[in-house]
This record gives C-alpha cells, structure tokens and sequence, in this order.
C-alpha cells in the first residue's frame, strides 16, 4: 500500500507539471518530444484519476463494512450480558497501552486521510475536465459525460478490488482455522490433564453453549477490526518511527475461526 500510495503521488504531480507546461511551446525541447509530451497529457491525467478512484472506492466500501461489523458488536453487547463482561474487561487491558501516543498517531492518520480525499476529488474533478469528450455540446455536457463514464468506472473498479479481498479473506480464513484448531486441541489436551474427570465434563459442557461460541466468535471480529483500524493508520500516516510496532502487529491474524 505504501509503495502505491508513493506511485500515485508521483503520476499526479508529473501529470501536473505536464499540463502547467502544456503545449510545451516554451521548453527548449523538439518537435518529437513536445508531440510525445502532448499525447501523455491526457493518459497521465486519466491514469491518476483511476488512481483516486480506486482509494476513495476502497475507502468507501471498507468503512461500510467495518461501521456494519461495530454495529453488530454493539449491538450484541446491548442484548448480551455476558459478552459486554467481556468486551469491557478486554478494552480495559488495551487501555493500559500509551494513551496520548495513540492519540498522537490518530491526529496524524486522520490528517493524512483528509489530505488523500481531497487530492483525490482533486484528480478526478480534473479528469473530467481535461479529458472530457471534445464533440459535447457544451462545456458542462463534456464534464457530465465524462463523470459519468467515470461513476460507470467506479462500479467495475469496486467489483474488482471485493473480489481481491474475497480470494485473500478466504485464505487467511483457512490459515486462521487451522492454526485455532490446533491451538484449542492442544490447550484442551493440557487443560484435561489437569483437570479432575468431572471438571473436564463441566468444561466441555461451557465451551459447547451457542452463546459462548457466538460470544468468541463476535470477539475475534472486533479483534480483527482493531486490527484493520491499526492498519490503516500505519499506512496513512507513514510514520517511520512507528514501522517496527506496525510490522509485528500485522503478523498477527485478524480473524480467527
């Protein structure tokens, strides 16, 4: 994600540069080249407008995803008892962590985000400026056709970017299984050795209610969205003092089965 993010900085400002030189008259350049620049122009434009459309599509449909996710999990916290027990003596653990630094690093994550958003809206509004179609009636039905061949665009771009998380969540879905069953099977191997024959039965008895299973299973969620959140902030806010934290904390599964 860094180096895209990098990548697409790069093509907006050459893309900028271009047009503010446009038609290159001025440059002490030939004739080739000023006619080479000219036909990037409109190629480089379009390329950072897909660029911003693919980060405000990811932006877009993975924040729905994750207010639906919280939703659900406040929810069952409201209805459920037991699992807001849980929930709240897990968040009274994670409060122990540096406070003011994490508030310190969401001030900088949040600002970067905006500053994407609007450079983003930047290179799409541009796009549908520069490259809208040249035989439109008007200057206002140029830039429409072109928003709306790029709003068309989006639809396919969102589809494709869903069907990539899709194939990754799969296989970190069949990882996340394998290693929970094989880490409950050999707590479970050591929890029995310990345990006198009835207390092994009383266990068992707990584990297999539907309420506990829900109960872990809707924490492993929550888990796994604090984990996205913490993503996002080390991608937005590329603070390289902060790398090394970011990095072991993505070695960890975000969803467990």
């Amino acid at each position: 994600m860094g180096a895209f993010n990098t990548l697409r900085y790069i093509v907006a400002a050459y893309g900028l540069v271009l047009q503010a030189n446009y038609p290159f008259d001025s440059l002490p350049i030939t004739d080739s080249v000023k006619e080479s620049l000219k036909r990037q122009v409109p190629i480089i434009v379009q390329s950072s407008a897909i660029f911003s459309l693919s980060v405000l599509c990811m932006l877009l449909w993975t924040t729905t995803l994750l207010c639906t996710i919280r939703l659900t999990i406040l929810l069952a916290m409201r209805f459920r008892p037991a699992f807001r027990e849980k929930m709240q003596k897990r968040a009274a653990n994670k409060a122990k962590k540096a406070l003011e630094a994490q508030k310190k690093k969401k001030r900088v994550s949040w600002l970067s985000i905006v500053i994407n958003l609007i450079l983003s809206t930047a290179m799409i509004v541009n796009d549908a400026i520069y490259n809208r179609p040249e035989d439109a009636a008007s200057f206002q039905e140029g830039v429409l056709a072109r928003a709306q061949y790029l709003l068309a665009f989006s639809k396919t771009l969102v589809i494709l970017q869903m069907e990539i998380v899709g194939v990754c969540v799969v296989f970190t879905v069949i990882f996340a299984a394998i290693r929970r069953r094989f880490r409950t099977r050999r707590a479970a191997a050591d929890e029995e050795s310990r345990l006198a024959p009835s207390e092994t039965v009383q266990a068992e008895m707990v584990q297999a209610q539907p309420g506990s299973v829900l109960d872990e299973k809707l924490i492993d969620i929550s888990d796994g969205v604090d984990g996205v959140y913490e993503k996002v902030e080390a991608y937005v806010s590329r603070d390289k003092a902060n790398s090394t934290e970011y990095k072991e904390e993505g070695k960890e599964v975000l969803i467990e089965l």
